[in-house]
């Protein structure tokens, strides 16, 4: 399914104006600054979703989409630390580690 910004107060668009850093480039995963992780603002055309690339298959499946999808996309980089405030994170990061699953951000894979 997936990890998506939905902050309590706001669009998704303020808070990533805020918080987040957009993207002009799109690094590899293993360029990514601990700590951070990309997060890709897609334009649904009746709505937009937030989607957290929260390991490196996600990024892959996000970078890489079908060449009949146009729906625009923005990419911008968030603090882990932001993102567990206004998505569910938190809860994936438990849910990783109950099972015993290695850490999947950025320099640690």
């Amino acid at each position: 399914m997936g990890i998506y910004v939905n902050p309590i107060e706001g669009t998704k668009e303020d808070w990533l104006s805020i918080f987040a850093e957009s993207l002009k480039e799109l690094p590899s995963w293993k360029d990514i600054q601990k700590g951070f992780l990309p997060v890709c603002l897609i334009d649904n055309r009746i709505f937009t979703a937030a989607a957290v690339a929260y390991d490196e298959d996600e990024y892959t499946v996000l970078r890489n989409v079908a060449a009949d999808d146009d729906r625009p996309r923005t990419w911008f980089m968030a603090k882990e630390n932001d993102l567990v405030e206004v998505s569910d994170l938190a809860n994936f990061i438990k849910y990783r580690n109950s099972i015993g699953q290695k850490d999947a951000s950025p320099e640690a894979t």
